[in-house]
């Protein structure tokens, strides 16, 4: 198993020589209060924009964690999961503007897959943030305001984690 296998969490080391590892990483990285932007109606390499996002302004007050629900989980074994929608770089540059220091996708990849870059990658890898992909069942939080916990495994000096994910609400 690698540190990318199933879902997982990559750290700034990932795409950052000198970034930070999982171990390395505080552990309110990996657990916040969230939010859940539904871009489930986004279709094959469609962008998840800064539009979509902006939306969800009012929500977004004491989230630390934002997750992409796109229901893409569903086609794991068939192509088309390799053509999920994706976040924007300008989305992702907005919500890093925001203090989010967490974002997270139920598909295999934050960024569009297939391509050479990564943008929403390299600049969460700059600002020191986490990214969590390859999630599921975002689309089974029916509770405002979830708090996630994505808790990895206890490795040393490597670039992600497999981890186990879930979201709880304390009301």
């Amino acid at each position: 198993m690698g540190s990318q296998s199933g879902s997982h969490v990559d750290a700034p080391y990932h795409f950052k020589n000198d970034g930070l590892t999982v171990d390395r990483m505080e552990l309110s990285y990996f657990m916040g209060n969230a939010l859940v932007i539904d871009a489930s109606d986004k279709g094959e390499f469609e962008e998840i924009t800064l539009e979509d996002v902006k939306k969800y302004d009012r929500q977004m007050g004491k989230a630390d964690i934002v997750l992409f629900r796109t229901d893409w989980y569903q086609y794991e074994g068939q192509d088309k999961f390799f053509r999920h929608p994706y976040l924007s770089a300008e989305a992702g540059a907005y919500l890093l503007d925001r203090g989010i220091q967490t974002l997270a996708i139920d598909a295999i990849n934050l960024d569009r897959t297939g391509g050479t870059k990564f943008p929403v990658h390299e600049m969460y890898a700059e600002a020191g943030g986490l990214i969590a992909e390859n999630l599921a069942h975002f689309d089974k939080i029916e509770f405002d305001e979830p708090f996630v916990i994505f808790l990895p495994l206890k490795l040393t000096g490597v670039d992600g984690s497999p981890v186990r994910a879930a979201a709880v609400s304390f009301e």
